[in-house]
């Protein structure tokens, strides 16, 4: 369009002075083309220098401005433009030394001086760089894990997990999310990053897959449970001692058998509870039998003959409850701080619940009732506490969760064991230590405070798809669901 206007203006021009007139003319329209050039900026480079980015993309240079010439890039490129102020580097290399200069041309096609060069590199590695190893991880049965990793490099990438060097069929993401797990997943993982420079293999992480996660100072309540030949779906923890129901109705106990604790009766029914205390054993069958064993010396064996289709079984440190088919409550045991004096007229009860040497009870109507040794007032139920859900004893210290997942918590404080975090978030079921707490999240994370807990909160925070959560003296279980 240029060209045709700069011919008319000639034409003219030679009419009016002729053709002195029009070579001056000629000679300003060429520096008016070739003043346009500017060098182009290394602070311009786009990406910015130093940072890297997508093969696949192209390397736009800008900064200068051309309206009619070439610009000269890398590899001996020269791209003719009109009206723009950008070169493309096409499949830009990285770690190599890139160039572009620009010129211009007179209307008689005669170039200009070449504006300064640009050189610049780009930085980084075009080959896949593993950022982010894949952990070792510990699943629940049942449950949901999550392996991850973090690459660098060209995109796109491409991974592919792999589960003992073999890849497993759809695993092409940065994260492998295996739901729900079985034994059969435990193994070894690693995975594959590759792009078309090159490929990458990741260290290799452990999955363990086990029926319940341990946490605390017995480790016998991990080694037990997971070589059991199934899953347990309840569990209880006295003081050095642990019994589990497993999905085929059966019970097992593992830990300290000083009194026979751990040896479970033969004849046992289907159980549906159990209980550890400090010494004893108590298991509840599908038909409403009580069965204890292990120390006797306080009376903890000494179930009343009265008592047929139980609904609940809790036990404390030497004493025991039971919720009667007529939803009422009844104790045995040792009663040295009054733990097996029940309050007279209580109303009807939903739920039970025994710590050290004092017991709970949850009304139909959402009230706690509690009774028994109260040096930490333990038993001084907070006024106004109400629309309770589920409550749990520890040592010294008493837990309620209510019906909008609030904790509420009284007694014994001497370890935090009263202080849920801030992100104890919706609560479902909760349980007791001799001084910590253990919480069940709606969400299916768990949640503890109290005594040494922080040793353990890096290892709660993985647990995912949790069930129930037990808690005995010094530690805690976690179930799948």
């Amino acid at each position: 369009m240029r060209q045709k206007q700069f011919r008319a203006l000639i034409r003219r021009v030679g009419r009016w002075s002729g053709g002195l007139a029009a070579c001056w003319l000629c000679f300003l329209w060429g520096l008016s083309a070739w003043a346009d050039i500017t060098a182009p900026q290394v602070s311009q480079v786009q990406p910015p220098v130093a940072v890297a980015w997508d093969f696949c993309e192209d390397v736009r240079v800008v900064g200068y401005n051309v309206k009619y010439g070439q610009l000269g890039v890398s590899n001996l490129t020269v791209i003719d433009v009109h009206n723009t102020n950008y070169a493309t580097l096409d499949n830009a290399q990285f770690g190599s030394v890139h160039w572009v200069y620009a010129t211009s041309y007179d209307a008689y096609g005669n170039e200009s001086e070449p504006s300064e060069t640009l050189y610049f590199t780009l930085a980084g590695s075009a080959k896949p760089n593993i950022s982010t190893q894949p952990s070792d991880v510990q699943g629940l049965v049942g449950g949901r894990v999550a392996l991850t990793v973090g690459a660098t490099g060209a995109t796109p990438l491409r991974y592919q997990w792999r589960w003992q060097g073999v890849p497993l069929a759809g695993a092409t993401n940065a994260m492998l999310n295996l739901s729900p797990l079985a034994f059969s997943q435990a193994g070894f993982y690693d995975v594959v990053v590759s792009n078309i420079y090159g490929a990458v293999t990741s260290r290799t992480a452990r999955l363990t897959v086990v029926n319940a996660l341990a946490f605390g100072n017995l480790s016998a309540d991990a080694t037990s449970l997971s070589a059991s030949a199934s899953a347990p779906v309840a569990a209880s923890l006295g003081w050095y001692h642990g019994l589990a129901i497993l999905r085929d109705g059966t019970v097992m106990g593992w830990g300290n058998n000083a009194w026979k604790q751990t040896a479970i009766p033969a004849g046992l029914g289907q159980t549906v509870a159990v209980g550890a205390g400090a010494y004893h054993s108590v298991a509840l069958d599908a038909k409403g039998t009580i069965t204890a064993w292990g120390m006797g010396l306080c009376g903890q064996l000494a179930v009343p003959a009265q008592l047929d289709a139980v609904k609940a079984i809790a036990v404390g440190g030497f004493h025991s409850l039971a919720l009667a088919s007529n939803s009422q409550v009844v104790a045995w045991g040792y009663n040295c701080q009054g733990q097996c004096t029940v309050p007279a007229g209580m109303p009807s009860i939903k739920a039970i619940a025994a710590g050290s040497y004092h017991s709970l009870a949850l009304t139909q109507d959402g009230t706690v009732v509690v009774w028994g040794d109260n040096s930490q007032r333990q038993c001084a139920v907070p006024a106004g506490l109400s629309q309770v859900v589920a409550i749990a004893a520890g040592g010294y210290h008493s837990v309620a969760v209510k019906a909008d997942g609030t904790v509420v918590c009284w007694g014994d404080n001497r370890y935090g064991q009263l202080e849920p975090p801030s992100d104890a978030g919706v609560v479902t079921a909760v349980a007791c230590g001799q001084a910590h707490t253990i919480a069940l999240r709606a969400n299916g994370t768990v949640v503890s405070w109290g005594h040494y807990q922080y040793q353990h909160a890096e290892d709660l925070a993985r647990v995912q798809n949790a069930g129930q959560v037990v808690a005995g003296a010094d530690r805690s279980l976690v179930l799948g669901e």
